[in-house]
């Protein structure tokens, strides 16, 4: 169900809360699994967990955008949704997501993916949350997040990707979804990223445009 009301802030803490205050902004968010643009559900705990800037923005929010894009402009379209965190053992911080879905009748919307929950520049404990940040993504100054920025309506962490020197267009390799410039997934982390020239060249390598 899509939101009605105004969103409200958050303030559950997930497993593994131990949030600090990096070059980029914080280091964590409070990442619904299903993005409070699917559900308008704000705080709850079954559906927050703690994700790294980049994945919960701009990793998660490009397929959730897709989805709700989709659902906006087929009112009596269905998405079937699902997304898992995987943990490791008692570990308190999800080690990625697991994204999947299918639209009815169709492959407007289809994707399986996995996205790691990482950051570039800090190494993770994921046993406790606790971190260790490079010094390129040191802060000048460090603290508990209090309400952080989440995915649906913030433009979240811009990703390293330069287009002036390796084209134009770039895809998701998970995803096998390709961005154009002034699209909302175009940014995003390199390590996912492929580059072509033409959206023609993209569609011969089987990606598919993204949906806004």
């Amino acid at each position: 169900m899509q939101p009605t009301t105004k969103r409200e802030a958050l303030t559950v803490n997930p497993t593994g809360w131990r949030n600090k205050k990096i070059k980029s902004g914080y280091l964590y968010n409070r990442s619904h699994l299903i993005g409070y643009q699917l559900t308008g559900q704000n705080n709850n705990p079954k559906n927050l967990i703690t994700g790294t800037r980049s994945l919960n923005s701009p990793e998660m929010l490009r397929y959730e955008d897709d989805i709700a894009y989709y659902l906006k402009n087929n009112p009596n379209g269905y998405v079937r949704y699902q997304v898992i965190p995987i943990f490791k053992d008692t570990e308190l911080v999800a080690r990625g997501v697991h994204m999947q879905a299918q639209s009815i009748g169709s492959n407007i919307i289809h994707f399986n993916v996995y996205i790691f929950n990482i950051e570039n520049g800090v190494k993770i404990n994921y046993t406790d949350g606790t971190s260790q940040v490079s010094s390129a993504q040191q802060a000048t100054s460090t603290g508990q997040q209090t309400n952080s920025k989440t995915k649906s309506g913030s433009t979240g962490q811009q990703g390293d990707i330069n287009t002036n020197d390796t084209g134009k267009i770039v895809g998701n390799i998970n995803s096998h979804i390709y961005h154009v410039p002034g699209q909302s997934g175009y940014s995003m982390n390199s390590a996912n990223a492929v580059y072509f020239n033409t959206e023609q060249e993209a569609q011969a390598a089987g990606y598919r445009k993204s949906l806004r």
